[in-house]
């Protein structure tokens, strides 16, 4: 009866495993129900803030022309998605309000229409106004995705295309928006083509030229940050910060170049007290999905950027900002001393961070919103006022990031698989000692060890829940749910206790749900690396983990129906032997001896083999993420 259980926990950990690898949105697409807010119908399930590593682009231009079919594109900076549903909008309408779609969405090979006509408040809308994916994107995702939308034959105003988009059934983000495509010119002004508006009457080319000048020469008379960092101006620089004193005021320069499928982003400086973000002063220059570039004087609150007590303004003057041909650029000033509590002395010796994203905000009075499009770069030494010439930094390795990832596959991949095959398959081996209970032991107290340094770890480095909702939350659960195992451990009864049975089934069910749940957290982990920058991780460590789900699952399947079959008769006592009882002989503990040889090789070689292939994989995974690097803005 005890192996039926035990093959049936296996069963149903499989069926686990399966549900968390295949996590992902409907597979059929968005339901009407979806075309209001655009929000997926997954029960149960929030919409992620912000755009995270997605973009919407098109190839409309700044107004579009009636009855004319252009090209749309979702693409992704980082983790790939598996799920679409985009409607051409007004642009008058904010984030999260609820419109018609207008225009017309051609589908093609795993896309479809959703026809929201009969959906409340969105009567006599176009049925094919609105598309989705009709089965899992690329099968497995993908990172780019384009398709063919025509304008409505009448204007429609104003129009933004804006696409929901699922990276998985939990993780999802809504209404993303492209940059705003005027309606069609009427044809009676047809030769006063609609003007391009910005903050101020900057021109669209030579967008920050000369902002490297000063920055070098006998002496220089400013201090520059450039990346790369032999790039000589915008021309050929994707990020650059300057400053230098004016008066009682620090005059500052934000530049950066956001890439041919970024419409919207922003180029940030970090003023750190010490040398982690948190806790900041942050000067920022922010293109939104209007089209409209601000200089923004912001902080960093813990984890989170927030506006400035003042307003996103406050304390700054002299505000020139300019845009074109995917680059920004920001000129302003902000006070050496403001009188703030909050705010510091910009006089003093402070920690600089120099941080980008190409993909900004979707108004001009909020804060940034989303991750750095790389892991910012920390100014080497500290930076004052008054400091000139060319500055440098480096970008972090995240290693504690790293190292707890390291870890738990060590734990995880390696000790836990094997520890649990001791004590699962390895009983009736040994005759003479409990070799199988003190191997079992010995690494489950190593997988328990390693498990809580990895967990102190990563809160130590992050210093709060991950924005990445599922590898938290499950990741919280493994921690729980093997930091208990011990403890119930030395609580259990005797082996000969009636009640024993009821321990065995509790410990082996809680050691079963750890393992598969933590198998998931890695799946999801690995989306977390690439979020916050490790873009060289690829999808190698992910085929890497599958495939040892592929070698170790069948493994435990196959045993556990061996056990089953040979033997059926199997007395609960004969799987027993555990540490001893105080007064507890050796003959209650040791295991009867195997009844065939051919029993004993078998369990023995197919043990090898599991070691050694879990040897093999963990290896393989702590090799990737050692070498995986944070991108710099010298790549």
């Amino acid at each position: 009866m005890a192996i039926q259980l035990q093959f049936v926990a296996v069963v149903l950990v499989i069926v686990f495993l399966t549900s968390s690898i295949s996590v992902e949105a409907r597979n059929t697409g968005a339901p009407a129900a979806a075309c209001g807010n655009m929000v997926p119908q997954h029960s149960g399930v929030t919409a992620q803030s912000g755009d995270g590593p997605y973009t919407v682009t098109t190839n409309i231009g700044a107004s579009y022309n009636l009855s004319t079919t252009y090209t749309v594109t979702v693409q992704s900076s980082g983790a790939v998605f598996i799920g679409i549903f985009c409607q051409a909008r007004s642009s008058s309408v904010t984030r999260g309000g609820t419109t018609p779609g207008v225009g017309t969405f051609t589908t093609a090979a795993g896309l479809r229409h959703v026809d929201c006509v009969s959906q409340p408040g969105l009567t006599g809308t176009n049925p094919m106004a609105a598309i989705t994916h009709s089965s899992r994107l690329g099968g497995t995702g993908v990172t780019t995705l384009s398709f063919d939308w025509t304008s409505p034959s009448t204007s429609a105003g104003d129009l933004v295309m804006r696409c929901s988009v699922v990276q998985a059934f939990a993780t999802f983000y809504t209404q993303i928006p492209s940059a705003v495509f005027m309606g069609p010119v009427p044809a009676e002004n047809a030769t006063t083509p609609p003007p391009v508006t910005f903050t101020t009457q900057a021109a669209v080319t030579g967008v920050g030229a000369g902002i490297l000048d000063d920055c070098s020469g006998s002496p220089p008379t400013k201090f520059c940050f450039r990346r790369p960092s032999t790039c000589n101006g915008p021309s050929n620089c994707t990020y650059i910060y300057t400053h230098r004193i004016v008066g009682v005021n620090l005059a500052v320069e934000l530049f950066a170049r956001l890439g041919v499928a970024a419409r919207t982003g922003w180029a940030a400086v970090a003023y750190s007290r010490d040398s982690t973000m948190g806790d900041d002063n942050v000067l920022a220059c922010d293109v939104n999905s209007l089209g409209t570039v601000t200089a923004k004087n912001l902080r960093n609150v813990g984890r989170s950027n927030v506006l400035h007590s003042n307003g996103v303004d406050a304390f700054l003057s002299n505000v020139v900002t300019s845009r074109g041909n995917n680059q920004i650029y920001c000129s302003f000033e902000r006070p050496l001393v403001t009188g703030e509590t909050n705010d510091f002395d910009l006089n003093d010796p402070l920690t600089y961070f120099y941080g980008m994203r190409a993909a900004g905000t979707a108004s001009a009075t909020e804060a940034l919103s989303g991750r750095h499009e790389v892991n910012p770069e920390q100014s080497t030494q500290t930076v004052t006022a008054s400091s000139v010439g060319f500055g440098d930094a480096s970008s972090s390795s995240r290693a504690a990031v790293k190292a707890h990832g390291i870890l738990m596959v060590i734990a995880w991949v390696l000790l836990a698989p094997v520890g649990m095959f001791f004590a699962r398959y390895m009983r009736k081996v040994w005759v003479d000692k409990p070799v199988w209970f003190l191997a079992h032991r010995f690494l489950m107290v190593c997988v328990w060890l390693i498990t809580c340094a990895a967990f102190i770890l990563i809160f130590s480095d992050v210093g709060r829940f991950t924005e990445h909702t599922a590898h938290g939350v499950l990741g919280i659960i493994v921690f729980v749910l093997c930091f208990v195992q011990p403890w119930l451990a030395l609580v259990r009864c005797h082996p000969g206790d009636e009640r024993r049975f009821l321990f065995n089934h509790i410990h082996r069910g809680i050691g079963t749900i750890a393992l598969s749940v933590c198998y998931s957290t890695f799946y999801f982990g690995l989306d977390a690396y690439k979020e916050i920058g490790f873009s060289n991780l690829g999808d190698g460590a992910r085929y890497t983990w599958i495939v040892w789900l592929a070698v170790c699952i069948p493994i435990w399947i196959a045993f556990d129906i061996y056990q089953c079959c040979a033997s059926p008769q199997e007395e609960e006592g004969d799987r027993d032997m555990e540490m001893k009882q105080k007064g507890a002989e050796d003959k209650d503990d040791k295991p009867p001896p195997p009844k065939r040889l051919e029993d004993w090789r078998m369990r023995t070689a197919v043990f090898a083999i599991f070691a050694i292939a879990s040897f093999a994989f963990a290896l393989t995974l702590c090799i990737q993420i050692g070498i995986a690097s944070i991108g710099s803005g010298d790549d």
